[in-house]
């Protein structure tokens, strides 16, 4: 009965958060049935929310945690007290959210990049001595290829002198 709210979404659920919820049901029958009615309506909601608007909410949660219960509702209060034009103006001044990983500039050059991007398998730029699996020299090429001219020679010589 607790969890009802959440049946849709229980399937998907990872086990950590199906610990948490099952954990909020053990204390629903404690609660007095408005708040029981409240927690359905918030569940409800919680579970509606996209997984961004849920790390909003996160996030607009730490940030709003450290301040007072009278705080909170005197500020609550000022913005309800606002006209239409005075909220658009604030969402409007509103920054914008800051990404996990910030760009001061884009990159116009492929030269700037920290990190190339992979060479695809069979274009021109991929050295056929190195296998494209464990970038390493190819095993039989190694052993198999015969030594360059300059060393053939040596040891011809080497072993001419040795003969005689």
């Amino acid at each position: 009965l607790a969890l009802a709210p959440l049946a849709k979404a229980w399937p998907q659920l990872t086990s950590s958060q199906r610990q948490k919820w099952l954990a909020l049901a053990q204390t629903y029958d404690s609660l007095t049935p408005a708040e029981q009615v409240t927690v359905h309506q918030r569940m409800a909601e919680w579970a509606s929310l996209s997984v961004q608007e849920r790390a909003r909410a996160r996030l607009n949660y730490t940030h709003l945690k450290p301040l007072g219960r009278e705080e909170l509702k005197a500020q609550w209060e000022a913005y309800q007290a606002l006209t239409d034009d005075e909220k658009k103006r604030l969402q409007q001044q509103r920054p914008a959210p800051k990404s996990a990983a910030p760009v001061s500039r884009a990159l116009t050059a492929k030269s700037e990049r920290l990190v190339q991007p992979p060479v695809k398998s069979g274009s021109s730029t991929t050295n056929p001595s190195i296998d494209p699996k464990t970038l390493l020299p190819r095993v039989n090429e190694t052993l198999t290829a015969s030594p360059p001219a300059s060393t053939q020679a040596e040891a011809s010589a080497v072993t001419e002198s040795a003969s005689e």
